[in-house]
């Protein structure tokens, strides 16, 4: 099945990144491609996935092409790097517009949609530290009176009991460590089920999200190669 993608460029169809390097219509071949490095982004051209993506590769672009390739060295999830590709017809500038006006509202739709549900999950998270949030405190109040106690009988009789002293203050720490622990435990626990309830709505949010956006591609794409075909 023939792939479509996208190039941007500067005026008169000159590279976005080396002036001297101009895209024609019809056959192309970079002079000099890696063909070695199978790194996406290296010598060769690239070829965005989406026009969105060909307009973020090239700053200040005024053009964008539709194109085709067979001649894939190395891709990414937004781009291809070829040796020979084929610019196939320019992007009216009503279909660029279009296309980035409808990806804007889709990605606000998205993120009101995102910030929506952290907002319903952040109370949740919150009350759960403060109800945490006691529970360490008393410990904490807890075991500081004994542990002054302990410091003052400690200083009274610092020479004569620093041998039993010392077993018995850590012998508190350790208890204190375990029961600090034993509560973390129980806080992370119901943090983690609490995530875990959140995530499937978040992944089906951005799965929607997704969905969305590549019927938008692929309803632009089939509009331009309309227009592409109608004007051969």
């Amino acid at each position: 099945m023939r792939k479509y993608y996208f190039k941007a460029t500067k005026d008169n169809m000159v590279s976005g990144y080396d002036a001297a390097y101009r895209h024609r219509m019809g056959h192309n071949a970079h002079p000099k491609p890696d063909r070695k490095s199978k790194e996406p982004c290296g010598v060769g051209v690239h070829l965005a996935k989406t026009i969105h993506d060909a307009l973020h590769y090239v700053s200040g672009a005024t053009e964008v092409y539709l194109a085709t390739s067979t001649d894939i060295i190395a891709s990414d999830s937004s781009k291809v790097r070829v040796g020979k590709y084929e610019i196939l017809w320019r992007i009216p500038q009503r279909i660029i517009e279009e296309y980035q006006s409808k990806r804007e509202d889709l990605d606000k739709e998205h993120r009101s949609k995102r910030d929506a549900l952290c907002k319903e999950y952040q109370p949740r998270r919150d009350a759960l530290s403060r109800e945490y949030q006691p529970e360490r405190e008393d410990l904490s109040r807890e075991y500081q009176p004994k542990r002054e106690d302990l410091d003052k009988e400690y200083q009274s009789k610092r020479d004569a009991l620093c041998k039993e002293y010392q077993p018995r203050r850590d012998a508190l720490s350790r208890e204190y460590q375990s029961k600090r622990e034993d509560l973390d435990k129980e806080y992370q626990s119901k943090r983690d089920a609490l995530c875990k309830e959140y995530q499937p709505r978040r992944d089906a949010l951005s799965r929607e999200y997704q969905s969305k956006r590549d019927a938008l591609y692929r309803k632009t794409l089939r509009k331009i190669l309309r227009l592409c075909r109608s004007r051969r």
